[in-house]
């Protein structure tokens, strides 16, 4: 079925072209000094209906000879023909049309109307159905077009969502290695709590592969899973290890990806804390705004360090899926000081 029978709003618009084209038409045949106007549209618009069901036809063309793989002079030729026939059968349509007003109005239409050439509507029958032709041609590159581009982001979205899968499997195996080297430096001193780390740990997974199905979560859930990760943790660095989060109520609602934190709070943990004799506290803090989302976390740490020392694996890896979710809205900032470590998690969406 042509396409212009399935929408509506799409037929109504092509029937009021053609009205303004039949209108157009009727106005230069009509006489003004008789009543030709009257019998100028009752001529003109039935006719000019008819041919523009006959001009649709230009459509079925375009499809069977496609613009990117027909030449032109072939596409020239095969619509010089069909507008040839169509613009044929309509002159005859117009001839006997016209018999027949004649007889059924008693009036001589060649009296009523400035037309005595038939050629005229030969060569205007050529003419709409030509432009006919082009204008489906239009139509179905626009539509080509639109379909490449559709593609285009439906592949450019599968492409993103393969890159997020594989960053986001980067973060588990590279906890895990940091867990299990825990665990083992506890096997020799302390097994009861070496045990109970295995526990926490096979419990922060489970809660991990459950936040790692969705695309989103609350910063809520993302806080309570860097809890129970800084818990583990505890076991091995006792009083050493301290926690301030102070997060304000109406961020806790903004939705994170799921572990976006984890591989920060891990560096501080483990480049920040562990190095130090008395230890020290990881703090969390939040700022949004309407479209905005700052988390910010904090830890101390040791001023005789290398500057740039530990791995920043982590900080790369949450930078390129805040960049692949949110197409470089969002940023990493890493402020390296003295005696303290700090990153900003910026989401602006």
């Amino acid at each position: 079925m042509h396409p212009v029978f399935i929408h509506k709003k799409i037929l109504a618009v092509y029937l009021i072209i053609w009205s303004i084209f039949g209108l157009i038409f009727a106005s230069l045949i009509a006489n003004p000094f008789t009543s030709g106007w009257i019998y100028a549209l009752i001529y003109i618009f039935p006719l000019f209906y008819i041919y523009a069901l006959m001009c649709l036809s230009a459509w079925y063309l375009c499809k069977f000879f496609p613009f990117k793989k027909t030449g032109v002079v072939k596409i020239f030729l095969v619509f010089c023909i069909a507008a040839f026939v169509n613009s044929s059968l309509w002159l005859l349509l117009c001839i006997e049309w016209a018999a027949l007003l004649d007889r059924s109005l008693n009036v001589a239409t060649a009296a009523s109307f400035d037309v005595t050439e038939p050629r005229l509507f030969f060569i205007l029958g050529l003419t709409l159905y030509l432009l006919s032709g082009a204008g489906h041609y239009l139509v179905l590159l626009y539509d080509e077009a639109q379909a490449t581009q559709h593609r285009l982001i439906e592949l450019n979205t599968l492409a993103r969502e393969a890159e997020l899968k594989a960053l986001r499997s980067q973060i588990n195996p590279h906890f895990l290695f940091n867990s299990l080297n825990s665990i083992s430096a506890l096997t020799a001193t302390d097994p009861i709590a070496a045990r109970r780390m295995t526990e926490l740990l096979a419990e922060f997974f489970r809660k991990s592969l459950d936040a790692g199905k969705k695309k989103f979560v609350t910063l809520k859930a993302e806080l309570e899973l860097a809890s129970h990760y800084l818990d583990i943790e505890r076991i091995r660095f006792g009083k050493r290890l301290g926690i301030d989060i102070q997060i304000d109520d109406e961020c806790l609602v903004k939705t994170v990806p799921p572990l976006i934190l984890q591989p920060v709070i891990e560096n501080a943990v483990k480049h920040g804390i562990a190095h130090l004799i008395d230890g020290g506290s990881v703090t969390i803090r939040t700022q949004c705004g309407k479209k905005s989302l700052t988390v910010r976390v904090e830890n101390p740490c040791d001023p005789d360090r290398p500057k740039g020392a530990g791995n920043r694996l982590g900080l790369e890896n949450i930078r390129d899926r805040l960049n692949t979710i949110y197409d470089s809205k969002s940023d990493v900032v890493v402020k390296d000081g003295k005696n303290m470590f700090r990153v900003d998690i910026v989401i602006r969406e």
